[in-house]
C-alpha cells in the first residue's frame, strides 16, 4: 500500500466504521487483484470466463484466482452508497466543471475566488442582454438614418416636379 500511495496511485478509500470493511482491511486484501475477461474458456467439462495462459487458465470468479467476486460484493452490496456519493461529489463535479470550461464558463472569479454557477449565468445572461441591447441601438439608428435619407430624396423629387 505505502508504494502506491508513494507513486502517486489513488485508491478508494473505504469507511472504516461496518464490520465487512474492518474484516476486509485486518485481513490483507487490499489491494484488489483483479482480472477480467470477456471470453469462454473451457475448464474441465464447462465453459468460465477467464484467460488462457501457457501455465494455465486464470478463471475471473474463481476466488483462489481473482480478487473480483470480493471486490464487487463489497462495493455493490456494502459500499454501494458511499460509492454513489464518490461519483456524484468528485466525478461529475470534475465532468461538469471541464464541461462548463468548454462552454466559456469558469467557476472562478476575477481575484480566483469561486463563483457560484448560478452567478455566472446571471452575469452572462446580463453580458448578453447588454449586447443585444447595443446591437438594438445600432440597427434604431441605422433605420432612422436611412428614414432620413428616404425623405430627402421624396423631398428633392417633390420638388423637381
Amino acid at each position: 500500500m505505502s508504494e502506491l500511495s508513494s507513486n502517486g496511485v489513488h485508491i478508494y478509500q473505504f469507511l472504516a466504521d461496518d464490520e465487512a470493511t474492518a474484516q476486509v482491511n485486518s485481513s490483507g486484501l487490499l489491494p484488489f487483484a483483479v482480472v477480467g475477461s470477456m471470453e469462454e474458456v473451457k475448464v474441465g467439462k464447462r465453459m468460465v470466463k477467464g484467460r488462457h495462459y501457457p501455465w494455465g487458465v486464470l478463471q475471473v470468479e474463481n476466488e483462489n484466482h481473482c480478487d473480483f467476486v470480493k471486490l464487487r460484493d463489497l462495493l455493490l452490496c456494502t459500499h454501494m452508497e458511499d460509492l454513489k456519493d464518490q461519483t456524484h461529489t468528485q466525478h461529475y463535479e470534475c465532468y461538469r466543471s471541464s464541461r462548463l470550461q468548454k462552454l466559456g464558463f469558469s467557476d472562478k472569479g476575477p481575484n480566483n475566488k469561486p463563483v457560484s454557477f448560478q452567478e455566472m449565468y446571471e452575469a452572462k445572461r446580463q453580458e448578453f442582454h447588454d449586447q443585444c441591447q447595443r446591437e438594438e441601438e445600432e440597427l434604431k439608428q441605422t433605420f432612422m438614418q436611412r428614414v432620413k435619407e428616404k425623405e430627402l430624396t421624396f423631398k428633392d423629387a417633390e420638388k423637381e416636379a
